[in-house]
């Protein structure tokens, strides 16, 4: 397992980040975010609209996966049924361990590496009753 919570290290692969909104301040309207990734490293953008985006990722066994916080809220990456509000929210396969980013902040990351093959389905621990939730697909 990797974590990284800190923004601008090396390692991470050029991330083009933009975040447009149209319409007058303050309209929640819509915004889009572009991010840069790799097949070695596939990236998620937590957003201001309490998503994960992409909500889902299917990469193979090995992978690294980096969640980065391109909103102005506090956000956690969360596969671990005893912080869940509902536990029923979040899954992994049994042979993996639960894992918790703790609070990721504005501008910050998350990195975690999936070793065991099935399902990880994750929440955002203040934006789960709003329905933040991903899924990654771990193959062989």
């Amino acid at each position: 397992m990797e974590a990284n919570r800190g923004a601008g290290k090396g390692w991470f692969l050029a991330a083009a980040l933009t975040a447009v909104c149209t319409g007058a301040p303050g309209c929640g309207a819509a915004q889009k975010i572009e991010l840069a990734s790799s097949k070695d490293r596939p990236l998620v953008a937590m957003t201001d609209r309490k998503t994960f985006e992409p909500s889902f990722l299917d990469v193979r066994r090995g992978a690294t996966v980096v969640w980065r916080n391109t909103s102005a809220l506090t956000h956690t990456v969360t596969a671990d049924p005893s912080l869940a509000a509902d536990p029923a929210h979040v899954e992994f396969p049994s042979a993996a361990i639960p894992f918790d980013s703790g609070e990721v902040q504005p501008g910050g990351q998350f990195a975690h590496r999936f070793d065991e093959p099935g399902i990880y389905r994750y929440v955002c621990l203040p934006w789960e009753t709003a329905g933040m939730a991903g899924s990654v697909r771990v193959s062989r």
